[in-house]
């Protein structure tokens, strides 16, 4: 009975934890929310329309544009029309001007101040300069949420073992944590999804009156966009904290499989098999196609060095061959304001290594050495994280060089130190994002010139896939001749 009451109390801590956060998180999130349409809706006010009106008035004369603050910036561009040549702007009518504007700035400021009450004092929050913590606040507390759920889930499955394997148990007990027990998950399972349904209303409702301001980020002209590239960060980073939480929950749930005498997988889990095993199919079916497919894709590859490959420093295209003798090439995921690498001609460097692994995989195809199929392997997968993830941010070595150390020399310590196959789930949730950001960098690519990246990208990949994957046949165990007197002295061993 001690076990089924400690089992009782963690139930009962957990639920209470569970539902604070949840409250919480969600009081913040609609105060947030609310006090950010509420100002958002005094600034498209009438009395914002007037005065923005006055500033037009005073600086139409003079053909200037003032330097409103951003948050007006949507209810200005609504007003303002085509301007006239400059004349002479008076010194009283600049005054004039510059006073209304510091006027709706001094209105902005009390708009989107969100006062919070802390005890015996009081917090005031700019929520224009603290709008951007609203992610990490839903990050953090969903991720918190979801773990407490898990442990929950956890401590109620234990639960359920006691009481089936206990005879004098408790009523109550048998109520809460029997087979299929509606005792507990009714009411949470409606908190879970007044919370949910909340949560997503109150951001669709964010999204709806923050649009003005998300239309100033729009670069039409541009093949990587300022809006684009937020949007890809944001996504970016809630896959990988749902990514995380998940490997969490399924390391609980391994605990607890352990401990309870079975193998059940969590539906991430099962995910993540569906995809090994679809992958390791059709890598297997490409292998097969062997010659027919790795002398297209060697072309491919080579036709790189004739082909829009790298650029100068003014952003003009340039033939991949280019990278091999000229220094005034840049690699095409490179910023030209900032070097490339810490690593000097890295591109370079493996733009070359990478061209003469294509040509050996062509002459050798599947016969080639281990130490030889490693080295395509690597190759092509730093040319996958070049194009999904270093060529998106394009924000020099800093940058570039962090998400290399992430995406290449981290999972590979970790692989050498732990085993490739145990961590093999984690390498293909962490390269799961390049699927899908692929298509998108290679159109970015052709928008901005460089069409022969994604040829070579698509032929190098191919490539490498012919020549490495693995075949059936080729990993089937030799078939052993045992003798007749061997089976009779060891019957336990046939191979039945």
């Amino acid at each position: 009975m001690a076990e089924i009451d400690a089992l009782r109390v963690a139930h009962g801590e957990l639920s209470k934890r569970l539902f604070r956060v949840a409250l919480t998180s969600f009081v913040l999130l609609f105060l947030v929310v609310l006090s950010f349409a509420r100002g958002f809706a005094r600034v498209n006010g009438d009395e914002v329309e007037k005065r923005l009106k006055d500033i037009a008035a005073i600086t139409s004369q003079a053909g200037v544009d003032p330097d409103v603050p951003t948050i007006f910036k949507p209810a200005w561009n609504r007003l303002k029309g085509p301007r006239p040549q400059s004349i002479y702007l008076s010194i009283p009518e600049a005054q004039s001007a510059q006073k209304e504007i510091n006027e709706l700035g001094a209105l902005a400021d009390g708009w989107f101040t969100l006062k919070l009450p802390l005890g015996f004092t009081q917090v005031e929050i700019d929520l224009r300069d603290w709008i951007f913590i609203l992610p990490l606040l839903l990050w953090i507390s969903n991720v918190y949420l979801w773990i407490t759920r898990a442990k929950l889930k956890i401590v109620e499955d234990l639960a359920a073992r006691e009481v089936i394997k206990l005879e004098n148990t408790l009523a109550l007990d048998r109520l809460a944590f029997g087979e299929r027990a509606a005792w507990t998950r009714l009411p949470a399972a409606i908190g879970t999804t007044i919370y949910l349904a909340g949560t997503a209303g109150l951001l669709l409702y964010f999204a709806i009156v923050a649009l003005p301001m998300w239309k100033l980020f729009e670069q039409p002209d541009g093949a990587l966009t300022a809006r684009g590239m937020v949007t890809w960060i944001l996504l970016l980073i809630t896959y990988y904290v749902a990514a995380w939480t998940l490997y969490v929950e399924a390391r609980f749930r391994a605990q607890a499989n352990a401990i309870l005498g079975v193998d059940k997988l969590t539906p991430a889990q099962r995910l993540v098999r569906f995809i090994d095993r679809t992958f390791a199919r059709a890598s297997e079916r490409l292998a097969r196609c062997g010659r027919w497919l790795a002398t297209p894709a060697a072309a491919a590859a080579l036709a790189s060095l004739f082909t829009a490959f790298a650029h100068n420093c003014d952003g003009k295209p340039m033939p991949g061959h280019t990278l091999l003798h000229d220094k005034e090439a840049f690699w095409f995921s490179a910023s030209t304001a900032l070097p490339e690498s810490i690593v000097p001609y890295l591109g370079h460097i493996y733009y070359a290594v990478s061209l003469l692994l294509a040509i050996t995989a062509l002459i050798f195809g599947r016969r080639l050495g281990t130490v030889m199929r490693r080295a395509l392997i690597a190759a092509a997968l730093f040319l996958y994280v070049e194009v999904v993830f270093v060529f998106p941010a394009v924000i020099g070595w800093l940058i570039a060089d962090g998400i290399r150390i992430i995406f290449l020399v981290i999972p590979l310590v970790l692989a050498l130190r732990r085993g490739r196959e145990v961590m093999r789930p984690c390498l293909i949730a962490l390269y799961l994002p390049g699927l899908v950001v692929a298509p998108w960098a290679c159109v970015a690519l052709v928008k901005m010139n460089l069409w022969g990246v994604p040829i070579y990208f698509a032929g190098f990949s191919l490539l490498a896939i012919v020549c490495t994957a693995v075949v059936a046949e080729e990993v089937r165990a030799p078939a052993v001749t045992l003798r007749p007197s061997s089976l009779q002295a060891h019957p336990a061993e046939h191979p039945s």
